[in-house]
């Protein structure tokens, strides 16, 4: 499956048909930051090849602030500094704790503790700056009565932000993954509020999905996946906040990186071992082994594993939510439950099977 330049070249004409010059200029950066020297992960992992780039959060960021101010130029479009405020703040704490990750993208030395550390108080300082963002109004909130305990919601949701910014940074260990799960994020953020930055958002993770599966040189990296969890989580608090959408949606969307990281979680405090060391010990990592028992090559097995995935989280809730159901409906909630048990049964199947050592 890997990709030789007529794909890419395919890839690039269908991209460009599909988006016009916005997808031109974000695979433009993708291949010109998958060539540089800089940010190379140099171990074998996931069926990603040594020495591709890391770089791909870079990209999209980019391409995205590229693609903005090239429409809103191309369009005579203005902004206005009070409708986006709190919009640009919300962008501007995404990409600081995208930072950490990249200081860890260019060196690879800066240990997971201290990077959560980091992460933990910037989403803290966030969340002081736009309070508004704190779900005082949670369902499990209301149940345990706890709506006047500010100290307890604010650092339950601080630590629920941690989480998943940490969970999106494992679902990155698959092509395509997380990359398509956020793609379909903010096609659900873009019908619901028509910002050209989440236009660009799509454009540029429509393009790297492109790339990043067929091609498999050049990965989201830290840095893209601490900015896009982050940006989703708090994006998911203004929208519940302003009663856009409701809490089984957004859960419904995001399932795989919430249940992959409470599951993890679960089972190392259950078996005695450190939540801070990460492993591949991710239902992702062994469906990718299930289909590498066929003979298939790792690349493919591993765009494979993250596609089908995405698509089945991620993609199903998208089609319902189209289909006319409203994202505030009592349905989420059943949705939500039917796929944790469909996970929770596959992880036990996929787990538990053995397979060849060579693999």
């Amino acid at each position: 499956m890997k990709a030789n330049n007529k794909t890419i070249l395919f890839l690039i004409i269908v991209t460009v048909i599909l988006t016009g010059i916005l997808g031109l200029i974000s695979f433009l950066t993708l291949i010109f930051l998958s060539e540089l020297k800089i940010g190379r992960d140099m171990t074998d992992k996931h069926g990603m090849s040594s020495g591709s780039s890391r770089l791909g959060g870079v990209a999209i960021f980019i391409s995205s602030a590229l693609g903005l101010l090239f429409k809103i130029k191309s369009s005579g479009l203005t902004l206005s500094i009070h409708e986006i405020s709190q919009l640009n703040l919300i962008l501007i704490f995404s990409v600081l704790i995208g930072f950490i990750g990249l200081a860890e993208d260019l060196s690879q030395k800066i240990g997971f503790v201290s990077r959560l550390i980091s992460i933990f108080l910037l989403v803290i300082l966030a969340l002081m700056v736009i309070p508004e963002l704190v779900p005082y109004n949670l369902p499990v909130i209301n149940l345990l009565s706890l709506e006047d305990s500010f100290f307890i919601v604010f650092f339950f949701t601080s630590f629920m932000i941690l989480g998943f910014i940490n969970a999106g940074n494992i679902a990155d260990g698959a092509n395509g993954l997380l990359s398509i799960i956020s793609l379909l994020f903010f096609v659900i953020v873009y019908s619901l509020n028509h910002d050209l930055l989440y236009l660009s958002l799509i454009i540029s993770l429509l393009s790297f999905s492109l790339y990043n599966v067929f091609t498999g040189k050049i990965f989201l990296g830290d840095f893209g996946a601490y900015t896009l969890s982050a940006l989703i989580a708090f994006l998911s608090l203004y929208l519940y906040a302003t009663d856009q959408l409701g809490v089984f949606f957004i859960a419904s969307i995001m399932v795989y990186p919430c249940y992959e990281i409470s599951r993890s979680v679960l089972f190392r405090i259950i078996n005695k071992s450190s939540i801070f060391h990460p492993d591949n010990k991710h239902l992702h990592n062994y469906i990718n082994t299930y289909i590498l028992s066929f003979g298939i090559d790792p690349h493919t097995s591993n765009s494979l594993t993250g596609v089908t995935i995405a698509l089945f989280t991620s993609g199903i809730p998208v089609i319902i939510f189209f289909s006319g159901v409203s994202p505030k409906s009592s349905i989420w909630l059943i949705i939500f439950s039917i796929q944790i048990i469909i996970l929770v049964f596959l992880f036990l199947f996929f787990a538990n099977r053995k397979y060849p050592k060579k693999l």
